[in-house]
């Protein structure tokens, strides 16, 4: 396989928010790569997935399935869904895969993926994947193209990845128009752990502080304006999707809770002498560091 051109058949499973726009691109940069895409809901329930379905309709995808041993002539896979469910799904892929079969994901957790893809001697099959954007809606139905255009999508690898497949994904990433950077597992969900997981963490917990402490008439909920708003915009995210992210990268976001919670007690130690100049000083820090922080595109 030297670029992505040389993929006749991608499998998904999973095609929600994220998974929606790789199928869209693929179908823009490569109609002539079949699509199979796994039902989830067909397998679980019996009742077929509004998700798969739509894809269908809209001739994005071109088979479904509620077997994961239909997978066997894939050359390459996407795992889509919360973190927890791809490690499930990675191993129901070992013994189906053919054995130049790319696996990858796009989950934001990277180093127990790729712990489990060396248990199962998956190491020469996956490479992991995380681009760098989302939104606080979820789902096939908010998906589009151009999501993930201008962001970085972080490929990670370890001594054992097949490097030919990694560049694959690099070719695929850079002609959807994302910006690909290599990186150690271990180091990407440390930095997720302060730049993605803690924000979210924040959002979720600010809400329901203010929710515990409103009175009777719900007037913090009524005056809340745009400073509230903007802050607790991704607490609207789905809480599945995150407790699976936060219960597969515990140890960083433990981390980047106990340094957060000491930075808040140094701030109401400030606030409690008085100290204007630091206040001042702290305040005009972080302007500027985020001031610095590149606007090319809203990260998730």
């Amino acid at each position: 396989m030297k670029d992505f051109t040389s993929i006749k058949r991608a499998g998904f499973i999973g095609i929600g928010l994220i998974g929606g726009c790789l199928l869209r691109n693929i179908k823009k940069y490569y109609p002539e790569t079949e699509v199979l895409a796994y039902d989830y809901s067909m397998a679980d329930r019996g009742i077929p997935s509004r998700s798969v379905d739509d894809a269908l309709r809209e001739g994005i995808i071109h088979e479904t399935t509620a077997d994961i041993r239909d997978f066997k002539d894939c050359d390459i896979i996407f795992l889509c869904a919360p973190v927890k469910d791809n490690l499930g799904y990675l191993e129901a892929l070992k013994d189906v895969i053919k054995p130049s079969c790319i696996i990858t994901d796009v989950g934001s957790v990277k180093g127990i993926m790729h712990m489990k893809a060396e248990s199962l001697g998956l190491e020469r099959n996956f490479v992991g994947g995380h681009p760098m954007a989302g939104s606080e809606k979820t789902g096939f139905i908010n998906s589009y193209a151009g999501l993930i255009v201008n962001a970085y999508y972080v490929i990670t690898v370890t001594e054992k990845t097949d490097i030919e497949k990694a560049h694959l994904l690099l070719d695929m990433v850079k002609k959807f128009g994302s910006i690909p950077v290599l990186a150690d597992c271990r180091d990407h969900d440390r930095q997720v752990a302060y730049i993605s997981h803690l924000p979210h963490i924040i959002a979720f917990e600010l809400v329901n502080l203010v929710q515990d402490n409103d009175d009777k008439d719900q007037n913090m909920k009524k005056i809340a304006a745009g400073g509230f708003k903007d802050i607790t915009r991704i607490a609207s995210s789905s809480s599945l999707m995150w407790e699976s992210i936060c219960s597969t990268n515990k140890e960083c976001i433990i981390e980047a809770l106990d340094t957060y919670i000491e930075d808040l007690k140094a701030f109401r130690k400030i606030l409690e002498d008085g100290d204007s100049q630091a206040m001042i000083k702290e305040f005009d820090r972080a302007r500027e560091y985020r001031d610095s922080i590149s606007p090319r595109h809203k990260a998730e």
